[in-house]
């Protein structure tokens, strides 16, 4: 089962626009943006010219592996990158402990279905599946709690700067809590030790994400790639040039904003005038160009214009694109046809959708990812039972409207008040008219009818309600805990816990269920 995203209150206005190609939005990304368009997606990246880098790069990180072995499929894939009839279809996620939200494991397979599905459409191209580290992300209080079976476990670590560079000691060491905290069967007792085992032999952050997606991922093809690395950085050199000294892209972002807001859509993203962050033993600090100087912040770090020009292209390395760069860094080093993301994340590259082409790359075609609902197997006979659709339930935004579901008929008075209303006005301009002596009284004997009837219409919905007491609360249980719009579970349950309770067919089970982006699965378990 499955229904539009479009349906979705949790959508922002501007993704919702997007997705439903509202015609003023249409004005301003047309049906001929890349963005909407895998034809000329893909037109753009025929001259893609460094696939023997990303090829060796992709190499060099694979054999970091503690096992030391490329599952077939994957290595097929990194092979086909050096042929030029290749693409990819990427996704990617901020790094956290344990894979992530649950979100990030259908992301993934959103992205690998989407490859099987643009391979249909053009037959003689190879399209693969790749899962992007967000590695340099530094926002360590934002990834350092993990909630595993209603308990929360925390990752203890003091170092600074990027999270794919962070020791993994911290994460074994909460391991070793959860494993002593939480009880699993021995099936389940097998995945967890897969963790426990890659944190404890994978220096950091990124190499362990690497291994532990590689392990889920690997037999759909799916390739990872962290593009925290100096020879990726050489080659979007030029364009971190054109932001931090030029600052070509702020402009072009502001104009689209105000666009956006021109049509009553939301932005998402703050665009500066240099988006880049300096790496270094200090952490991962912004740049900023002040009285004649580039400064780096929270540092004594600063440079002339042709200083940091020269640092610029010596280490590339130690310097870093913020959200509003990190799209363009990614489409200069892969082939990219397409890129899967959610509700946020449509929304801020819609808002540089125009950067791509002063800056001479080709934007991806930009979907939104699918979504997932798990519904255990009590819960599903409860709702077969009463005869309501896991989708009826989601749109729910209380227990109030469980009611109707129930093919109950609200009784509902609001039109009778509205009719004493209308007759009282009348009355009261009678009364202004011919004894306007009386006109407060009569006004004062309105008001006090009208909130009486208004209690009145609630205390004949809540008996209304009683007599089907039992059944709604049984459906109100089941929305809060597995349907809740305003709690939505894929963001507020960890990719871990899926795997862990429900071990490896799960994936399997999912990936069957997800047809394409843009929608929203109901899963029964």
């Amino acid at each position: 089962m499955s229904i539009d995203l479009s349906q979705l209150p949790s959508l922002s206005p501007t993704t919702k626009a997007f997705i439903e190609a509202d015609p003023q939005l249409l004005e301003l990304i047309p049906s001929q943006h890349s963005y909407r368009n895998l034809k000329e997606a893909i037109k753009g990246k025929e001259a893609f010219q460094y696939r023997e880098t990303l090829y060796r790069v992709l190499k060099t990180q694979y054999a970091e592996f503690p096992n030391g072995n490329i599952h077939p499929e994957v290595l097929q894939n990194i092979e086909l990158l050096k042929d030029s009839n290749t693409y990819t279809v990427s996704t990617g996620q901020q790094l956290h402990p344990l894979i992530g939200p649950a979100f990030v494991i259908y992301k993934i397979l959103n992205t690998v279905r989407e490859t099987q599905n643009f391979k249909q459409e053009f037959p003689d191209l190879n399209f693969i599946p790749v899962y992007w580290l967000a590695s340099e992300d530094h926002d360590f209080d934002e990834i350092s709690t993990v909630s595993l079976f209603g308990r929360s476990f925390n990752w203890i670590c003091d170092e600074k700067g990027p999270c794919g560079r962070m020791s993994t000691e911290g994460v074994s060491k909460m391991l070793a809590g959860i494993e002593k905290e939480v009880q699993v069967s021995p099936e389940q007792a097998e995945i967890l030790n897969f963790f426990i085992k890659t944190y404890q032999e994978c220096k950091n952050l990124s190499l362990a994400t690497r291994v532990v997606i590689d392990h889920f991922f690997s037999r759909y093809g799916v390739v990872c790639i962290d593009a925290d690395n100096q020879e990726l950085k050489k080659l979007f050199a030029k364009t971190m040039e054109k932001d931090i000294l030029e600052n070509v892209n702020k402009d072009v972002v502001d104009q689209m904003n105000e666009g956006l807001k021109g049509i009553g859509l939301t932005t998402q993203l703050h665009v500066r005038e240099i988006n880049h962050f300096y790496m270094d033993s200090n952490g991962r600090n912004r740049i900023e160009y002040q009285d004649g100087s580039y400064v780096v912040l929270n540092t004594t770090t600063k440079w002339t214009r042709d200083e940091i020009k020269a640092e610029l292209h010596q280490h590339p390395e130690r310097f870093s694109p913020n959200a509003a760069m990190r799209p363009l860094y990614q489409e200069t080093i892969l082939p990219n046809c397409s890129y899967i993301g959610g509700n946020a994340e449509v929304n801020y590259w819609i808002q540089i959708a125009n950067t791509f082409k002063i800056n001479d790359l080709t934007a991806p075609t930009l979907n939104l990812r699918a979504s997932v609902w798990i519904i255990p197997g009590k819960q599903v006979s409860k709702l077969e039972k009463s005869g309501i659709r896991a989708d009826q339930l989601l749109l729910c935004k209380s227990s109030d409207e469980i009611l109707p579901l129930l093919n109950e008929t609200p009784l509902d008075i609001r039109p009778e008040i509205e009719q004493f209303n209308a007759l009282h006005k009348k009355l009261q301009d009678l009364v202004h008219e011919l004894l306007p002596n009386e006109l407060k009284e009569t006004v004062g004997e309105g008001k006090r009818m009208d909130k009486f009837y208004k209690r009145l219409q609630n205390r004949l919905f809540d008996a209304q309600k009683s007599s089907k007491a039992l059944e709604i609360e049984r459906l109100e249980q089941i929305r809060v805990n597995y349907l809740n719009i305003n709690s939505i579970q894929e963001r507020k349950t960890e990719s871990a816990e899926m795997l862990i309770k429900y071990g490896y067919p799960f994936i399997d089970l999912t990936f069957s269920k997800i047809l394409s982006s843009k929608k929203a699965y109901f899963i029964y378990l």
